[in-house]
Order: structure tokens, then sequence, then C-alpha cells
């Protein structure tokens, strides 16, 4: 039985499925199908055997992997993986301006059918939102989806995966970095990888944000109802979550986000530039490329937001 010995972990709206197609193109490499299984966050893909049974055919390939953008923000998710994975696993985490990775989220979520509230004002509902164990309930998806904010304050969670598993296993990108320059910033990681780099994908975008095309096909996939029961007892995870994931890629069209007005980007940075700045720390450089007025590298010259 393989194991994987690499795993995508985030951050969310960074380009985790850009990276994701990238490497799954690699002769050297393995990932499945589906992207964000989740098994060590609690969803997606949920028993042991049918999260193995996602690398089956992973054969000789050198690299073995797979891309859950949840298992970044989960404190205790480092420690499962490593546990269940091993210490020599390999983590690849990829930083985008947290910004623009909260407000992406949120277009995100307001895409996905399940946020009413105005960028903003979700902002100011955040921490009583994660508080309360009824919008847990009720939420129609992950509910730590919802926290832009905080899932946009890397510090803590990078840190514990430097400290999980060492520096020498984790390949931290940054976002604006590694898509102002894809084929060198893709030959080291495949370097990090222990693949050959001379393989290079076609540096295309992936999951760029979008809208419904049917808010009624949307609320058919991800709402709860009886039905829903049977075909789970009657399907595996696995193929279930690929049809899923097929459908709500079909019901997305490609639309852009309206961009933050300055104003309103300097005040989300100043929420979250202590955090950059522990960051920093927590990483040993700088990160210049990020601040109040900086815009994200274009999706036009390969960047991705998913």
């Amino acid at each position: 039985m393989r194991k994987p010995n690499f795993l995508i972990v985030g951050a969310a709206k960074s380009g985790t499925t850009s990276l994701f197609e990238y490497l799954r193109g690699h002769p050297d490499v393995f990932m499945p199908d589906i992207k964000e299984a989740s098994y060590f966050a609690g969803g997606g893909v949920t028993t042991e055997a049918e999260y193995f049974g996602l690398f089956r055919e992973a054969g000789a390939a050198r690299a073995v992997g797979e891309a859950s953008t949840a298992y970044l923000y989960l404190p205790k998710t480092a420690t499962a993986i490593r546990q269940t994975l091993g210490p020599s696993t390999r983590i690849i985490i990829i930083l985008r301006n947290p910004v623009d990775m909260a407000y992406s989220l949120w277009g995100h979520m307001v895409r996905e059918g399940g946020e009413d509230l105005g960028f903003f004002d979700a902002l100011k509902a955040e921490r009583a939102r994660m508080a309360d164990p009824e919008f847990h309930r009720r939420a129609k998806n992950w509910p730590f989806n919802f926290a832009y904010a905080n899932r946009a304050r890397y510090s803590a969670q990078v840190a514990a995966y430097l400290r999980t598993f060492g520096p020498s296993q984790v390949k931290v990108l940054i976002f604006e970095e590694f898509f102002a320059d894809a084929a060198a910033g893709f030959a080291e990681l495949c370097r990090f990888l222990d693949v050959t780099p001379e393989y290079q994908p076609v540096f295309q975008a992936f999951n760029r944000s979008s809208v419904l095309r049917s808010a009624l096909l949307r609320r058919i996939l991800i709402e709860t109802a009886p039905w829903k029961e049977v075909v789970k007892a009657l399907t595996p995870d696995g193929p279930r979550a690929m049809a899923k994931a097929w459908l709500l890629k079909f019901n997305a069209r490609e639309q852009r986000l309206p961009p933050l007005r300055a104003a309103e980007r300097e005040h989300l940075w100043r929420l979250l530039a202590p955090d950059v700045a522990e960051l920093e720390l927590v990483l040993g450089r700088r990160l210049d490329c990020w601040g109040a007025q900086r815009s994200t590298v274009s999706l036009a010259q390969g960047g991705a937001s998913g």
C-alpha cells in the first residue's frame, strides 16, 4: 500500500489548485483526481481505507501526494499527519498576500452560496460566528471557510508545521513570487520533492474567481437531504466526492471580484500587518512583496486564485 509522501496544505485561495494540476502532470509524481480530500481535517474522505485507496494506482511514482487547504488552518492537523504518514513527509505551503486571500475566500463563499453578508460585514461578524455552535451547525460549508481574517493570519499556522516536521521538510512558497516566475518556482519545487526539475507544465491559471450558473444546483449539491444518506450508503467516498467536485466546477462561470478600494485595503492591512511581522520572524525573511497597496500577480500573467 502506497502512502502519500508529500502534502500541499494551503493556504486557501493561494494557488493550491494550480500547484495540484502542475504536479499531477509530472511523470515522477502521482496525485489522485480528487483535490481537497481533507482526511486529516475530518471532512471529504472520512475513513483511512478510503484515504489510502486514493493512492492505490501510484505505482512506482517517486512523489505521491494530495492537496487539502483545510490542513493548514486547524492546529492539530500537523501532528495528525506526522502520526499517520511519518516525520519524513514533505509539506508544501503557499501563502498569498493576506488581504487578497481573505477577500478572495469571501468571494469564494459568496459563489458557493453560503455567504450572504458583504465583505466587511462578514469580517465584523467573524468572531461571533466562530464562537457560535449554531452557526457551525447550520453553515452550508466548512464553518472555518467563513474565518476570513483568521485564516489569513498565517504565522501560527506555518510555525506549527515547521515545529512538527522541521524546516528541511517544509517548503514555504510565496504566491506573488512563485507566479511571477512560475517556471523557476516549479523547478525549485520539483527539487524539493526529489523529482526531475526538467519537466515543465503549461502554467495556466486554475480555479479563478467565478459566479454560479445555477443557485438551485448549488443548493442540491451542498444542502442536507434524506435522499443523500441513501446515496452516501451506496457509493464510496472517493468517487462521490469527485463527482460532486466536477458538478461544482461545472456550475461556476469565471468572473473576477471587483477590486478593493485603496482605503479598504489599508484598513484590512492594518488588521493583518502584526501577523505578517510575526510571520517574517517565523520564516526568517522579509515579505516586501506584500503591502497595503500592492496588488497580487495578475492572473493573466499566470497566477491563480484557488
